[in-house]
């Protein structure tokens, strides 16, 4: 993550911008140690707002 400060849309929306500079330059389908960089992975947030800590539930995210 770029930032530690998000961008909120008005529907409530987090957006986080990544520093893609470190993803290695090879394809992304070619597996590595964890396999394939692209696919679906499931994805957990926690965010603290005011004092306040919050949790989501499990959401998909996909790279392709």
């Amino acid at each position: 993550v770029i930032s530690n400060h998000p961008r909120i849309t008005a529907d409530n929306t987090l957006i986080y911008n990544f520093d893609t500079t470190a993803i290695s330059p090879i394809s992304p389908f070619v597996a590595d140690d964890l396999g394939a960089k692209t696919g679906t992975y499931l994805v957990q947030v926690q965010y603290t707002i005011l004092n306040q800590t919050f949790v989501s539930p499990l959401f998909p995210l996909i790279v392709t």
